[in-house]
């Protein structure tokens, strides 16, 4: 899957080779919403209807430490890591109208929960940067190799990777 976030940095530049940066993220809500019917070939009249319901929103911290190698006065690639602090929060909900093999009386089962993960992951990442001056544009493919999420009322746990892909806009002072 791919969500957008929203992202506002601040940093100092120490050299043309150290830079520290700071980043506040947010991804706002993202919803998705899954129907699953599945049908007896024998009685097309008795069929399994599932809806699943998902909706979420991330948000974290970061602090990155950034090594550049200048290749002329107006381009430089750069490499970068450090650590985010974030969590997602998460509400999930399914229902299963039960009508496989008992049509036309259908019983209705639902379930619902939410829950909130949070912790600390290693970013790391490369990049372009183009210098016009008091602008630049930076360019950057970054990972986070291992975030855990949990759903603990069902007992659901899994590793993710996540790719990130910047483009970000420099003024300096």
């Amino acid at each position: 899957d791919t969500e957008r976030f929203q992202a506002f940095g601040a940093g100092y530049r120490f050299s043309d080779y150290f830079a520290l940066q700071a980043v506040l993220m947010d991804s706002g809500e993202f919803i998705d919403k899954t129907d699953i019917f599945a049908s007896n070939p024998d009685n097309v009249s008795n069929y399994r209807h599932y809806q699943e319901f998902s909706k979420g929103s991330a948000n974290g911290t970061g602090v990155f430490a950034i090594g550049a190698i200048p290749l002329n006065q107006m381009f430089s690639v750069f490499g970068k890591a450090g650590w985010i602090v974030g969590s997602i929060k998460t509400s999930y909900s399914f229902v299963d109208d039960n009508c496989y093999n008992r049509y036309p009386v259908c019983e209705k089962y639902s379930n619902s929960f939410s829950q909130t993960n949070s912790g600390v992951s290693f970013l790391f990442g490369v990049g372009l940067r183009v210098d016009f001056g008091r602008f630049a544009l930076q360019l950057s493919r970054e990972k986070v190799p291992s975030v855990l999420f949990e759903l603990k009322d069902i007992g659901f746990s899994e590793k993710y990777e996540i790719n990130i892909t910047n483009l970000n806009f420099e003024f300096s002072l």
